[in-house]
């Protein structure tokens, strides 16, 4: 007979659950199933969850489990959380019984790097900072440097981003993203032909779609919406998505919807918005009520999408003169 500790661990959590719910008293029940992991069931070597035991005598019948499927939601984060694969951790330091959780600390500047990535994408810059820092002193090199650059933006300390970004070499592990994201702390400055340059300079050692996007993004800020135009020439449909969601915030919707039109709809490297969008614009003629209703459930999901709004009006109204 085997046990498997991770399954009774979404046991444990379930009963924690039912707890918080119900108010129910299920401290000494967790307190020594908390106890039976710490004392059996982790790896004295490594603090990771062994993946399988004996019933009876709690020997180790398989390795430490580091990661999953997550098939049967054994991996699904709670509102707010984020899941993380522990393959590359080397232990674990603490397990809370209290909060089901365990804490670990990040060996090396590659997992220092990951962790601080971790903390900017939940809007916790300072302690993404603090982490890039430690790895950039510890030789993480240029990934270090980025996620550095990053932490000072999201911290809204743009003039020291900027000197960290600036520094980074062309072809180093950081390329292309060290210029975008140089563009982006010069255009939150309020210098958008500056970061246009910084693109363009980029461009010349060697071109990359991200870039033009950027490039096309910073020109258009800057004020110059035909030059923005021609960084995104080209048949690669990324360029071609933003060419048309140019043209519309241009005021060029004729010339906007013919490029949607042409857009291809099930390719997954263009924004979901623009595939909508694209879509929206094939129905149009043979299925204007299914366009429409297309567009509607777009502006429903992404009300911020101005130009998916003002499209949705103007068929609308067509819609409703054509009904008269």
């Amino acid at each position: 007979n085997e046990a498997f500790p991770t399954d009774v661990a979404a046991v444990a959590a379930a009963i924690a659950v039912h707890g918080r719910v119900t108010g129910a008293d299920h401290a000494r029940v967790l307190d020594h199933w908390a106890q039976k992991v710490r004392s059996r069931q982790l790896d004295p070597r490594s603090g990771l969850v062994i993946q399988r035991l004996g019933a009876r005598d709690g020997r180790p019948h398989d390795a430490p489990r580091g990661s999953g499927t997550g098939m049967t939601f054994g991996a699904i984060a709670t509102e707010g959380g984020i899941v993380m694969s522990t393959e590359s951790r080397t232990r674990i330091n603490e397990i809370d019984s209290e909060s089901l959780l365990a804490g670990w600390m990040p060996q090396g500047p590659v997992e220092l790097v990951e962790v601080a990535y971790g903390y900017l994408a939940v809007a916790r810059p300072a302690e993404a900072l603090e982490l890039g820092r430690v790895a950039l002193s510890t030789g993480g090199g240029p990934p270090a440097q980025l996620v550095v650059g990053r932490a000072l933006r999201a911290s809204g300390r743009l003039g020291e981003a900027a000197e960290v970004l600036a520094s980074l070499a062309p072809g180093s592990r950081a390329w292309p993203d060290a210029p975008i994201e140089l563009a982006a702390v010069l255009r939150a400055a309020g210098q958008p032909a500056a970061g246009a340059e910084v693109l363009e300079r980029a461009r010349s050692q060697r071109d990359d779609v991200a870039l033009r996007l950027a490039l096309a993004e910073a020109r258009f800020e800057a004020g110059y919406s035909e030059s923005s135009l021609r960084a995104l020439e080209g048949s690669d449909p990324r360029l071609r998505a933003a060419r048309a969601r140019l043209l519309d915030r241009m005021g060029r919707h004729d010339d906007a919807t013919a490029a949607y039109r042409e857009l291809p709809i099930d390719d997954p490297s263009i924004p979901e918005n623009d595939r909508i969008r694209a879509q929206a614009e094939h129905l149009l003629r043979a299925e204007p009520e299914r366009a429409i209703g297309l567009l509607s459930s777009l502006c429903e999901a992404a009300p911020e999408d101005s130009l998916a709004a003002a499209r949705l009006r103007v068929l609308s109204a067509q819609g409703e003169t054509s009904s008269r």
